[in-house]
């Protein structure tokens, strides 16, 4: 099955819920086109071409084919978000072109900088993020993950660090005050994980009572 779709007054797929297998999908020029609702059960798509579609912000409910070969995104004005690509088996991808995509936050998705990397084909520019080159979405993608890995090490440390201290500092069934306080009030977003797991060794270590006001 191939869809070519042009219209003026379409806004998702929805009536297309049976749909299972397509072979080229061609969208362009919808101005009201907002939504892939309705391909929610697709699962063999091999071109994809979307052209000319300002009103598409997310390809969520499209993107659960894995065996895509042929991508191209060019001028959907208010899409941001490249996350369902993930789905995508990298292996498969022949050529990968996404222009003219201003609100696009980034491009560092594992699969496609592993498609980047093996010498993948892309045509990539006028795009917002750092998604106007090979360089740029590698760079990134090997910054974040660097990121990711040392702050994972930090927070194990961290945890260890705690569990020691609190082995060691328990006052009968009554945690030390400024330790307590610590965790509990410490407001850095990066580390609700971290306190989370903390708490969860507290409550694994012994029973939490009040602190006592000294």
């Amino acid at each position: 099955m191939a869809a070519v779709i042009y219209s003026d007054s379409l806004v998702d797929c929805r009536g297309l819920e049976q749909v299972e297998n397509i072979l080229y999908l061609l969208l362009e020029d919808n101005p009201n086109f907002s939504s892939f609702k309705g391909l929610e059960k697709l699962d063999s798509l091999r071109f994809l071409r979307l052209r000319r579609n300002h009103n598409i912000t997310t390809l969520d409910s499209l993107m659960n084919p894995p065996y895509v070969k042929d991508i191209v995104f060019d001028s959907l004005l208010n899409l941001s978000q490249l996350d369902a690509l993930t789905n995508i088996d990298y292996q498969l991808l022949k050529e990968v072109e996404i222009t003219n995509c201003p609100l696009i936050e980034s491009c560092a998705i594992e699969n496609f900088c592993q498609y980047l990397e093996n010498g993948g084909a892309a045509i990539l520019q006028n795009n917002g993020g750092n998604c106007n080159s090979e360089e740029e979405i590698i760079d990134e993608y090997q910054l974040v993950s660097n990121s990711n890995s040392l702050e994972e090490q930090t927070t194990n440390k961290i945890i260890e660090n705690f569990t020691e201290l609190l082995q060691n500092d328990i006052k009968g069934d009554t945690i030390n005050s400024s330790l307590f306080f610590v965790i509990i009030h410490r407001d850095d977003q990066n580390l609700l994980e971290m306190r989370m797991q903390i708490l969860f060794v507290l409550l694994g270590l012994f029973q939490i009572h009040p602190i006592r006001k000294k």
